[in-house]
């Protein structure tokens, strides 16, 4: 058992989304750190998050568009003006909404101020975080920049090629999209950069972050689309079976969850290397961490 586990601690449970914030989500910016300086004033020593993967229309962290991603919304603006990737001044019409679309145009200008003045070692750092993590992020640099070109359509409604994953037409997606995929990989390497530095702050002061895994994965996720030999699907990729619950005391007539269920059987075959590869992800950002429905995980 880790050292982390065997003394009594308490937390607190707080999703990123519910500190204060511009518009209505929460980030990683100072209010952030404010909150790890007051577990620290209490004597708490554990600070515990729902999954803080990139949704889908819904908010539902338990439903996101990949295992490994970050959620874009929860990165804080001030860091980007700090670096001098972008000017309060270089913001459009667009960057005024206040939701996460508005931080979404904000990071997009970033990004080219970052191809243009950012230094030698923030090049090579951006350069080995894409290198790091080229396991995941290929695959979901591409998967995000195709649904946003179908209009946030499910994998499974896109045109055939794509939804086969034909490798020419990968090919092709790829070198049209080379920019954008680009910026998406920006987007996370600015998200991972903001959560190892709050990691590193909580650290300091003596708080373990504390991770939350949902048991399953969406559907229409990079995942899925990816690495569909995971999962029960038929040939044309629709979920041979859909994850859920029986008749119980909260609903009698049970839940549809509408997940896909994993394929074990794969799975023991390839040594749970995809589950491993998602434990590793999660690690990397989290001092101990929990699977949600592990009763069920363990029993299935």
């Amino acid at each position: 058992m880790s050292a982390r586990l065997t003394k009594r601690r308490a937390g607190v449970l707080l999703h990123i989304s519910s500190l204060p914030g511009d518009g209505d989500c929460g980030d990683m910016g100072q209010e952030a750190f404010n909150f790890i300086n007051f577990l620290h004033d209490v004597g708490a020593t554990v600070w515990q998050t729902l999954p803080l993967g990139m949704p889908h229309g819904d908010g539902s962290p338990y439903q996101c568009l990949s295992a490994h991603a970050g959620n874009p919304a929860f990165i804080n603006i001030e860091w980007l003006y700090k670096k001098g990737w972008i000017a309060k001044g270089e913001q459009c019409s667009d960057c005024q909404r206040g939701d996460v679309f508005w931080k979404n145009c904000v990071i997009s200008k970033a990004y080219y101020g970052f191809q243009r003045r950012a230094t030698k070692a923030e090049l090579q750092d951006f350069n080995a975080f894409c290198q790091t993590h080229v396991g995941w992020l290929e695959e979901f640099a591409l998967f995000i920049a195709l649904r946003n070109v179908f209009g946030h359509k499910s994998w499974n409604q896109w045109p055939d090629a794509l939804k086969q994953r034909q490798p020419q037409a990968l090919k092709e997606s790829r070198g049209l999209l080379k920019d954008v995929i680009s910026g998406i990989k920006f987007e996370q390497y600015v998200f991972f950069e903001q959560w190892h530095e709050l990691k590193a702050y909580a650290a300091e002061k003596g708080v373990l972050l504390f991770g939350d895994i949902p048991i399953f994965v969406s559907y229409d996720s990079a995942d899925v689309w990816a690495n569909r030999e995971v999962f029960k699907l038929n040939k044309s990729g629709e979920m041979e079976v859909v994850a859920g619950v029986p008749p119980d005391y909260f609903s009698e007539s049970g839940q549809r969850w509408g997940n896909p269920h994993y394929d074990w059987d794969y799975l023991r075959k390839t040594n749970y290397g995809w589950w491993l590869d998602r434990i590793k992800s999660q690690y990397e950002m989290f001092d101990i961490l929990r699977i949600d429905h592990f009763r069920g995980l363990e029993a299935a």
